[in-house]
């Protein structure tokens, strides 16, 4: 019959994968839908995340059910913890170079999927070598502990996914979140305080083994989902009725049509529509974060981005290229005071 902890260490475990699978799924389908990949992104490193504690659920209803734990001679409580540990990390770094950087998507896809290959060989050709488990003394009273062996090649693997996590994720949107204003900055602030808290919480679930701190771990790691969520989602703003900004967009039929290039973009317009997360071009609503442009900070959706990189390949307020491999035509930017506030001035070709 299992104690109290046993109990306590069974159902916060379903808890955390039963969320966390379904809430990632949520995202994902919301983020296919919109065309929003970071969301999308995110939504699967929430799922393959959650399944961390797959080993230990299995175990748990294997109790319920049957009454003992698991046969767990060949490993399979730490074969199922561990399996989604590397898409997990794949996913969130795709996020966030959706974010960010979207060059490095490529690069982060083939670095992490071999280091993932790797995982995964020696995590099912010999797990008992790399993780340590802890068997109750009496068979169906608690639940089998896994935890990786420090020092074995799993352990390494970890270590560079969870450093690449911290510095990509955390460091990455903190640092971001510096050089931003407004709503943009809170939100890559929330997401940095998500993964910084979430990288900690892992550290803290495979050293922790009283089940009464891993209710406050686990929850803590559930709430880190959340705030990668709000750091994502749509912001919900009052449109301002002061404010009246002439769109330069056409849409016809569900197509966009852009127009010629405004002759001044002034600095007051271009952070207002960064703040509230608002398209230069279309002035529609960003529907999580499509693209930032990594030199100035403006916001496109990724349909206007597509279609400047095929017209005119540049950035409209810093000139910097969309696709770096693809030639531009930038326009010549000048700078000029007009009653006393900067504006872009736009010398056609």
């Amino acid at each position: 019959m299992l104690s109290i902890s046993g109990w306590l260490v069974g159902i916060t475990a379903l808890w955390y994968v039963g969320f966390g699978c379904f809430f990632g799924f949520f995202l994902f389908y919301k983020g296919k839908r919109s065309d929003a990949y970071a969301l999308a992104y995110m939504g699967l490193s929430i799922v393959f995340g959650s399944l961390l504690l797959l080993g230990p659920t299995t175990d748990f209803l294997h109790v319920l059910i049957i009454g003992r734990n698991i046969d767990n001679s060949n490993g399979i409580v730490g074969i199922l913890s561990f399996t989604s540990g590397s898409l997990g990390i794949l996913f969130a770094l795709l996020a966030s170079s959706e974010v960010l950087n979207p060059k490095l998507k490529k690069p982060i896809l083939i670095i992490f999927s071999v280091l993932g290959v790797i995982w995964e060989v020696i995590l099912y050709v010999d797990p008992l070598s790399s993780i340590k488990f802890t068997e109750p003394s009496t068979p169906g009273q608690d639940i089998i502990d896994s935890q990786l062996i420090i020092g074995s090649p799993l352990f390494y693997i970890e270590m560079i996914y969870l450093i690449s996590l911290i510095i990509f994720n955390g460091f990455g949107f903190l640092l971001r979140a510096f050089k931003s204003s407004g709503i943009l900055r809170n939100k890559f602030l929330i997401m940095s305080i998500g993964y910084i808290l979430y990288i900690g919480g892992l550290f803290m679930e495979s050293s922790v083994t009283n089940a009464y701190f891993l209710i406050f771990i686990r929850a803590m790691l559930t709430i880190c989902f959340i705030l990668w969520y709000i750091g994502l989602r749509e912001a919900s703003e009052q449109p301002d009725k002061k404010k009246k900004i002439k769109k330069e967009i056409k849409i016809e039929q569900g197509l966009f049509r852009i127009t010629e290039r405004p002759n001044y973009l002034s600095e007051e317009e271009v952070t207002y529509y960064k703040e509230r997360k608002i398209c230069l071009v279309c002035k529609g609503k960003v529907a999580g974060i499509n693209y930032i442009c990594p030199k100035c900070d403006t916001l496109y959706c990724m349909k206007c981005v597509e279609l400047l990189t095929d017209r005119e390949n540049a950035c409209w307020v810093c000139n910097k290229p969309f696709d770096e491999s693809k030639p531009s035509k930038p326009h010549d930017l000048i700078e000029e005071k007009v009653e006393e506030k900067k504006k872009y001035k736009v010398l056609k070709p």
